[in-house]
């Protein structure tokens, strides 16, 4: 989540520092996405209200999601307080993709 006033500033730490560091051809995250919710429950957010973004990516298995979480990923959210103070906050979510 981002204040609106520094959405610009944190999609280009995302796409020019983020991106191009852990989703590079070594990293065993894979098919990076981008995503910027729209609506909650039929819902859009206020112009005023954070704006947010979810970022996923594939593994190939639970273990390398977790060694690319804990020393890569969050390394590199440590630094959000710092380029954007308290006006971008994140969670993460591990989730199991499910074939239909």
């Amino acid at each position: 989540m981002v204040n609106p006033s520094r959405e610009e500033n944190l999609l280009n730490y995302i796409r020019n520092e983020f991106f191009p560091i852990f989703f590079n051809d070594d990293s065993p995250a894979k098919d990076p996405q981008l995503k910027r919710l729209i609506e909650v429950g039929g819902e859009k957010p206020d112009e005023e209200e954070a704006i947010s973004f979810a970022l996923s990516a594939n593994f190939d298995s639970e273990e390398k999601a977790h060694l690319w979480h804990d020393h890569i990923l969050i390394p590199a959210l440590s630094e959000l307080p710092q380029k954007f103070n308290q006006e971008a906050l994140f969670f993460i979510t591990l989730l199991e993709q499910i074939t239909i």
